[in-house]
């Protein structure tokens, strides 16, 4: 929506993340679970899968290392009915949030 936006993430159950930019605001996902320090279970379509009929689920997990730092696995499962190979827009979607 543009570099100046937010991106704000309201973490409880219930709570929305999205983007506003002026006027302009988008919901991306809902959070469904949390369990602190641990697990954010958000569900909901990113990007242009929102128009899609595409819906998700993105889990976020946080494991502590003996290090001090925080170990971050994320995993996004999507299903939905869209035009076109499903199997040809999931690599695309793996390289946008890689890049995140």
């Amino acid at each position: 929506m543009g570099n100046e936006g937010t991106l704000p993430l309201q973490p409880a159950a219930g709570g929305h993340f999205g983007e506003s930019t002026g006027d302009n605001s988008a919901e991306y996902m809902r959070i469904s679970f949390i369990q602190v320090n641990s697990l954010l279970h958000m569900a909901g379509a990113l990007g242009p899968l929102r128009g899609m009929g595409v819906h998700g689920a993105l889990n976020w997990q946080f494991t502590q290392q003996d290090n001090n730092i925080t170990k971050l696995f994320l995993t996004y499962q999507a299903h939905g009915v869209i035009k076109g190979d499903f199997a040809k827009l999931a690599p695309i979607v793996d390289r946008v949030q890689n890049s995140q």
